[in-house]
């Protein structure tokens, strides 16, 4: 729910449109057989534990795995492993709203007091603005206390006293901010027209018609049912801190198989589900459409979306010129996100991929004290962030402002990185000081008296 992008910026945006530069061509037998070598050369030197798959107009040409779905049971992943998508799961919510649309049981226009008239703004946010993340809903992952309860089940009158405790970010429509508050919402709009839960009507307008086998809204992981488990790397890899799944709903509940979402992405973009003037719809020139972002590549342009929740990243795009769909989850990583799936990317338009060469690993262990000594608030004249450092469960995590949390791997006493995004800290506690390395740029942090 947390949505990575395909490059993590400086200010660790949630969505990011990136111009990439790959040959426009099919994949070939000897660029997947690389593929398959660097996702097990990956998987053997603890850098990931993901599962892959491509399509080429609509058929299944690739899927591999490397790494366990659980670790501690020496259980491997498999082709059929679920893994949660995190906010890959919006593209369905999307789909079925303008399913609603397409019945004439909802306008893109309808306001959303129509439905939850207790939200701030409801008379001014319209159902399109929520799902172009235009209605200046405050993001309620981004707070503070959102750890506080996610593990907790909470029921729809919990939720909507959350959003309500928040102000209004900016008005509807003045500008776009990704916020899983949005789509909640949708998902509780859903429920309430077809007078069912989430979970039904995605079985009854999705998985059904397009007979998906693996692809059903999330409960407590349960590796013996060859579910995934997610995991932060701290010398070793170490469970994830999971959500109750009724807290992130239709913004991010989702399980699936990367074979099951790149076959669902292709249905969609040849009308199995909605028609092609409502695909249209979706996919307008701006930064978000409905539900999809557009990824323009040279030559050509995919539209699709990312995700991350609890240690889980995703990724699914199609191409509909070249009818290319690639999906890969990502249940555990210690390397650059954006190697991976760059690399993946590679694959997929025909280059062959490097397999890199990798270095003893250097993480060391930290005492709860040696932790907690780096807790607080930074800030910087650099950027207009702060980061706060804190301590959850024994593992050091930093979060930018409005931003969701991520773990920190200590290297040594006083460095710290986040591999995925390639962000290096060193901290000096004489100076209180922090400096952040991430992109070639260097940002001088200070550690701010309690």
């Amino acid at each position: 729910m947390r949505s990575y992008s395909l490059f993590k910026s400086i200010v660790f945006a949630c969505m990011t449109t990136v111009l990439l530069t790959f040959k426009v061509a099919a994949a070939q037998p000897d660029s997947l057989q690389t593929l398959s070598q660097y996702l097990d050369a990956l998987a053997q030197n603890d850098k990931i534990i993901a599962s892959v798959a491509i399509r080429q107009q609509g058929k299944l040409v690739y899927h591999h795995q490397g790494g366990f779905a659980s670790v501690n049971d020496k259980i491997a992943l498999n082709k059929d492993t679920k893994f949660q998508v995190g906010s890959i799961t919006k593209v369905y919510t999307a789909v079925m709203i303008m399913q609603l649309v397409e019945a004439g049981k909802i306008s893109l226009e309808q306001p959303l007091s129509d439905f939850l008239p207790q939200i701030k703004n409801a008379k001014k946010i319209t159902i399109k603005q929520l799902l172009q993340h235009r209605s200046g809903l405050f993001n309620f992952t981004n707070e503070k206390r959102y750890v506080l309860y996610m593990e907790e089940p909470q029921s729809r009158e919990q939720m909507l006293k959350i959003i309500n405790s928040f102000d209004v970010v900016f008005e509807p429509d003045e500008k776009f901010e990704y916020s899983n508050t949005n789509y909640l919402l949708l998902g509780y709009i859903i429920e309430d027209i077809y007078q069912t839960s989430y979970a039904k009507v995605l079985q009854n307008q999705i998985v059904k018609p397009l007979k998906l086998s693996n692809t059903y809204y999330g409960d407590a992981i349960d590796p013996s049912q060859n579910e995934a488990m997610s995991y932060r790397y701290q010398g070793k890899w170490i469970e994830a801190t999971r959500s109750d799944m009724s807290i992130p709903h239709a913004a991010g509940a989702i399980a699936s198989t990367p074979a099951d979402v790149t076959a669902f992405l292709y249905a969609l973009f040849n009308d199995e589900l909605i028609s092609s003037a409502s695909v249209e719809l979706m996919l307008n020139d701006s930064a978000y459409g409905l539900g999809v972002m557009p990824y323009p590549i040279k030559g050509t342009l995919g539209y699709g979306h990312n995700g991350g929740i609890d240690g889980f990243l995703s990724s699914a795009i199609h191409f509909p010129k070249e009818q290319l769909t690639v999906a890969m989850t990502v249940s555990g990583i210690n390397y650059s996100l954006e190697a991976f799936q760059m690399s993946v990317l590679d694959a997929a338009f025909g280059e062959r991929v490097s397999i890199p060469k990798f270095e003893a690993d250097t993480t060391v262990a930290l005492s709860q004290l040696d932790l907690e000594q780096y807790a607080g608030l930074y800030k910087t004249e650099q950027l207009p962030l702060d980061i706060n450092v804190f301590v959850q469960q024994g593992i050091i995590m930093a979060q930018a402002t409005g931003q969701g949390a991520f773990p920190l791997t200590p290297k040594s006493n006083t460095k710290f990185v986040f591999e995925p995004a390639g962000i290096e800290m060193i901290f000096d506690v004489k100076q209180n000081t922090m400096i952040l390395n991430q992109g070639g740029g260097q940002f001088t942090f200070q550690k701010q008296s309690e």
